[in-house]
């Protein structure tokens, strides 16, 4: 699942600023919208962009037409699709400000005349903030359903529709998902807010109630039981093959952990809340289909939940029926966008999106509002009509709330292509410490655009989970690395050692680095007590990947590996080798299709 971060302001009401309109000739601009009499603004512009952030739109449409066009730091690095035809600059602005509920503001300049800066108001921003909080609140409403259910008896369980997910998941035997069920309902409120802020909860043992210790071993020994049956039918075809399994004594040493995950599987995203047993032993308390959270409607404005008119104008249901036959979505937005001459906008997201939903029969085609909802829906996308006379068709990924999260800044890849071109693609330790820059969620998602197949695109099926202990390992590599080498490339090659014999104290700024380490991946040790731990760190470029990848991959690939234990010994075998990619360009670039055409002053 996405890691949810913890809401910035309280939920506000439905209604937020309208989109922006135009003034009448000689009414006084008010704050907010563009200067009526500002001409420059009635200048035909036709525009094409397909995913670049709102800042380099504005900064190209700034130079093509004189008109100084800046966007604010929170709005700048949102990625936008347009699709224009030559039409006034004015409606091209109102329609932008109003897919991201944006406002703009006129600010007087020396020479009299006037800049416009884009801005998210802070309403808009609560607004986003108390969507994504609503996500957060179903699911933990659907976890504590589950919870309340389980004072019911078989036979009522059994009465519940076939596909409930509450029947669904506790008949499943292989993921327990009762036995989770039961340990999830012990965690006290504090304890949930935390899992849902972070993604992840570590519960020590030692600190539980007996009562949840009770519980935890009849969990970790009924998981055990399934795993043993499971290994001995294993065995009888592959004698030297075993499923590994924890010691009764790894359960009280390592504790619990409860992880929210997203999955992808054959088109269909569901959230998981899983439950870690001492190192190796799994269960969870089941899937609910991402599908079934969406909280705004296939269409209608999605802020201020206007529907879409009867009378709008919009393309014909061939022309959206031909449209969506395109693989990708920009290109269906594009046949669309060519075919009915309508002015189309849309966000845009680089990282694989979290909610998928292929398998489901698409709605009947037999009007123009639905055959927009089924070439949305593939992509995850809502769409409305805008206010103007151009009947604008917008579009907005259906969570960009939460998508938001995962989504790295171009400008920050950019960057790093820069870097690595200059170096020949070899990056330092320095480079690999400037995914600190961003936030646990960025880096992961950039480190699931930058795995997908390269013909994948927006539609790769790829899952979005944090790496517990990657963000806290990169704080330790900036501490004892000089930033300026180069990675090891291609020879696994040993970056930090604390041999089992070594009785010397560690250096002071180290030790709550490797407390935060430690305690992230539940591992018992402490940082004095830390003996025979080893991080191990190889780089690939494209060129040595070459023979085994088809076309060449175009980042760095990083594999990073670490181990604590005598000999062969991992305690914590999940965690002990990690992947990490850096870019050598932007992917899914359509940067050189960019074209804007003004047309020259009456």
């Amino acid at each position: 699942m996405s890691v949810l971060n913890a809401v910035r302001g309280a939920v506000m009401g439905m209604a937020l600023f309208a989109p922006v309109v135009a003034l009448g000739q000689g009414t006084a601009p008010v704050p907010g919208e563009l200067a009526a009499q500002d001409r420059r603004l009635d200048r035909a512009v036709s525009v094409r962009v397909e995913g670049i952030p709102v800042g380099d739109l504005l900064a190209l449409l700034a130079k093509k037409t004189g008109v100084e066009l800046k966007a604010s730091r929170e709005v700048a690095d949102d990625k936008v699709v347009v699709f224009s035809p030559s039409r006034p600059l004015r409606a091209t602005l109102t329609d932008l400000a109003a897919l991201f509920n944006d406002s703009w503001e006129p600010i007087d300049l020396a020479n009299g005349q006037k800049r416009y800066l884009l801005v998210r108001r802070s309403k808009a921003l609560r607004y986003e903030d108390g969507l994504e909080q609503q996500v957060v609140t179903r699911m933990k409403a659907l976890l504590d359903a589950q919870v309340k259910a389980l004072d019911e008896t078989p036979e009522q369980t059994a009465k519940r529709p076939a596909k409930d997910f509450i029947r669904q998941n506790f008949e499943s035997r292989l993921t327990h998902g009762r036995q989770a069920t039961r340990l999830y309902g012990q965690l006290s409120q504090d304890q949930k807010d935390s899992l849902f802020a972070q993604g992840f909860l570590n519960v020590s043992f030692a600190s539980s109630t007996p009562t949840q210790q009770i519980m935890a071993r009849e969990a970790f020994g009924e998981v055990l039981t399934t795993l043993r049956v499971l290994d001995e039918a294993q065995r009888a075809q592959f004698p030297e093959v075993h499923i590994v399994m924890d010691s009764p004594d790894v359960l009280e040493r390592s504790g619990l952990r409860f992880r929210l995950t997203h999955t992808n599987n054959a088109g269909l995203s569901a959230e998981v809340l899983q439950v870690i047993l001492g190192a190796n032993t799994y269960m969870t308390m089941g899937r609910f289909e991402s599908k079934e959270q969406w909280l705004l409607p296939p269409h209608g404005n999605p802020y201020t939940r206007k529907e879409v008119a009867e009378k709008a104008v919009l393309p014909a249901v061939d022309l959206i029926r031909k449209a969506s036959e395109k693989t990708t979505w920009i290109d269906r937005l594009q046949a669309l966008a060519e075919s009915s001459h309508c002015p189309i906008f849309a966000d845009y997201f680089r990282s694989p999106a979290l909610i998928h939903d292929l398998q489901a029969a698409p709605p009947v085609a037999d009007s123009p509002t639905s055959a927009l909802d089924a070439l949305c829906r593939p992509s995850g996308y809502l769409w409305w009509v805008g206010d103007g006379l151009d009947q604008t068709v917008l579009l907005r990924k259906r969570d960009w709330y939460t998508q938001r999260r995962y989504e790295v800044p171009d400008a920050w890849m950019r960057e790093m292509a820069r870097r690595l071109a200059r170096q020949k693609s070899v990056p330092t330790y320095g480079d690999l410490c400037q995914l600190l820059d961003l936030t646990p969620s960025q880096i992961s998602g950039l480190n699931g655009v930058l795995e997908s197949a390269p013909t994948a695109g927006e539609e790769a099926l790829l899952n979005l989970d944090r790496q517990e202990g990657v963000y806290e390992m990169l704080r330790l590599i900036q501490a004892v690395t000089d930033t300026s080498l180069p990675l090891p490339m291609a020879v696994p090659t040993q970056i930090l050692n604390r041999p089992a014999q070594t009785d010397g104290p560690i250096s002071p700024k180290m030790i709550p680095l490797l407390r935060a380490f430690l305690e992230t991946l539940r591992l018992p040790e402490t940082p004095d007590s830390l003996r025979d731990f080893s991080v191990l760190l190889t780089a690939y470029t494209p060129e040595m990947l070459k023979a085994a990848q088809s076309p060449p991959p175009e980042h760095v690939s990083i594999h990073l590996d670490w181990k604590i234990g005598e000999g062969n010994q991992i305690l914590n075998a999940t965690q002990q080798h990690w992947y990490l990619w850096l870019p050598l360009k932007i992917p899914y670039d359509r940067r050189e299709k960019t074209q804007i055409e003004v047309a020259a002053p009456h």
